[in-house]
């Protein structure tokens, strides 16, 4: 997709022209926010017929590098150059407010690589496992996720950072998805664009309120988890501490739904961001002291309460997939200082996710893989230490709603709501016995 600008330098016209031509359906655009985007092939389609003597071709590499600049909001970052045929950055060009630049794209703050840049662009691909990831390309009517991405200037609903293509005219406030409405991201034409994740997901402008929409897999399962977890936290936290999600039958299918937690004037900074930019590159699991105390560098001082209150929440909950984009820090975009944690968001893989048989929810702790300090769940348990905040009395009867709430799945066996129940209170009895061990009555 190209700016107005961009088509209008490939064609030799003024952009009133290019306007023009889009307005009389001879060349193909949309609209985002207030500004035309113009299909590349049709501009390309309209050369070819009306050929321009002299006129240079490109090679097909050079086709494949497009120049852009890394914007924060209105303010140029750097300036780089693309390779979408080896989803990579080729180079980077000046550098004019580095200080600007994404956490996850910096090597150390404010200092930016190739590499570092590229490896940030890259998690902002919706990934190949997608489960309708050929079916989103089809639609969109590019040929990958780095196309895609770049199609709607590399936004997401995470951060104020897009790319602005060369000699481009655009303007943030008329393009960006917190202040303008927006349709068709089923298809690749919004936010969704920039949203990694292997579940079918879509965002949905909804009366000034992002909205995220996820679908299932495995049985339906990850919709009910989602809501049920989120009903564990309104009993157990403080509604600053989690994302609610409610369940919405789509296509007469069980869909997840929760608000957007990112504000305009802030940005989420995962953990994986965090250690890419403040510590040494590292692989999971990651180290539970490090992450402590870069936080606490970075003025999160409550941050061991709030890594407790996510592994507490994980335990009793069996949650499999605190992997290192499901969590992380909260910075302002206007002052770039730390303000918090994220709320807890992205509970799909959790109460039993991988149980098939009554079984596998028997008489003691189950079976499952923690993430991110440890992958045994007990262990990633041992290293909370601060349990003011937890109040287990405030879990009475909450057996009785996941027996309700897992009922509703018509694809679990009669049987799970009640084992899951179960399970739940040998889940937390264990919590509550380490409570005591911690001194804690």
């Amino acid at each position: 997709m190209l700016s107005t600008a961009e088509a209008a330098a490939m064609l030799n016209v003024t952009q009133r022209r290019v306007t023009s031509l889009i307005e009389s359906n001879k060349l193909k655009a949309v609209r985002v926010g207030k500004t035309w985007v113009v299909d590349e092939e049709s501009v390309k389609q309209r050369i070819s017929s009306k050929p321009k003597p002299g006129r240079p071709s490109k090679s097909a590499n050079q086709d494949a590098v497009r120049a852009c600049s890394l914007m924060c909001r209105n303010e140029r970052v750097l300036d780089f150059a693309y390779d979408h045929e080896k989803k990579q950055v080729a180079k980077i060009g000046e550098r004019v407010a580095t200080e600007l630049a994404p956490v996850g794209a910096s090597y150390s703050f404010g200092r930016v690589s190739e590499f570092s840049l590229g490896s940030w662009i890259s998690d902002r691909y919706i990934p190949s496992n997608r489960i309708n990831f050929t079916d989103v390309l089809h639609r969109a009517g590019v040929a990958d996720a780095s196309e895609l991405l770049f199609k709607t200037f590399g936004q997401n609903l995470t951060d104020q950072y897009w790319f602005k293509p060369e000699g481009a005219e655009l303007d943030w406030h008329a393009i960006n998805y917190f202040e303008n409405a927006y349709e068709g991201d089923r298809d690749g034409g919004g936010p969704g664009s920039g949203t990694p994740g292997m579940l079918e997901k879509w965002w949905e402008w909804r009366d000034g309120t992002n909205v995220l929409i996820k679908a299932g897999s495995n049985g339906e399962r990850e919709p009910f988890a989602e809501v049920l977890a989120a009903r564990m936290y309104e009993s157990l936290l403080e509604p600053a501490d989690f994302v609610p999600y409610s369940l919405e039958i789509i296509d007469g299918k069980p869909h997840s739904a929760c608000p957007s937690f990112v504000a305009p004037d802030m940005q989420l900074v995962t953990l994986r961001d965090v250690f890419a930019c403040y510590a040494k590159p590292t692989g999971e699991p990651y180290e539970y002291r490090d992450y402590v105390r870069i936080c606490k560098n970075l003025g999160i001082e409550e941050i061991e309460q709030d890594l407790a209150k996510m592994i507490i929440c994980d335990f009793l909950s069996c949650n499999t997939d605190r992997h290192d984009l499901n969590l992380g820090l909260l910075r302002n975009v206007d002052t770039l200082e730390f303000v918090g944690v994220a709320p807890l968001f992205d509970n799909g893989r959790c109460f039993y996710f991988d149980a098939q048989r009554p079984s596998d929810l028997g008489e003691g702790i189950y079976f499952h893989t923690s993430r991110p300090f440890s992958e045994y769940p007990t262990v990633q348990l041992s290293l909370v230490d601060d349990y003011d905040w937890f109040d287990e009395d405030r879990l009475q009867g909450f057996t009785d709603e996941i027996a309700s709430i897992l009922g509703q799945n018509e694809l679990l066996p009669d049987w799970f709501g009640e084992r899951a129940a179960a399970q739940f209170s040998r889940q937390l009895d264990r919590v509550i016995e380490l409570k005591r061990e911690r001194g804690y009555r």
